[in-house]
């Protein structure tokens, strides 16, 4: 997947310095005052999360997390309201092209839903068993 690095978008957005090291780390947000580090981001994953008071409400649909990605601050900040133009956006910013660049996922597979669809040809499921099938209350 081909995204705007978040530490060059933070970076852009007033954040002086950008921890770099692998999982999540502390940082001081570039977004509202902050004396202490209140903010975390994970260089390897592109994501940014404040603890602090700026609340990034992005309008991207970033699949139920509240990390957020370059795209997200980017729209944010530029008060855009889809993801077409939020990629637009970083494409200008940052003078690179990011291609077809898919939305965040929850990262979890798509389960079939109970009596959504049936058994594949060949499998079996429990109502098509060749079980005898028994009455009940022992008559």
């Amino acid at each position: 997947m081909n995204k705007p690095p978040i530490a060059d978008v933070l970076e852009h957005y007033g954040a002086t310095f950008v921890p770099t090291r692998h999982g999540w780390a502390k940082m001081r947000c570039p977004f509202h005052q902050d004396r202490n580090a209140s903010a975390s981001v994970n260089t390897d994953e592109g994501l940014f999360r404040c603890f602090g008071g700026c609340d990034i409400d992005s309008p991207l649909d970033n699949g139920g997390s509240n990390a957020s990605d370059g795209f997200d601050i980017i729209a944010w900040k530029e008060g855009l309201d889809d993801f077409p133009s939020a990629k637009q956006c970083a494409e200008d910013i940052f003078g690179e092209r990011y291609g077809d660049v898919l939305q965040k996922s929850t990262g979890k597979p798509s389960r079939r839903v109970f009596g959504e669809s049936g058994p594949k040809r060949g499998q079996r499921n429990a109502f098509s068993s060749r079980v005898r099938k028994r009455t009940f209350g022992g008559t």
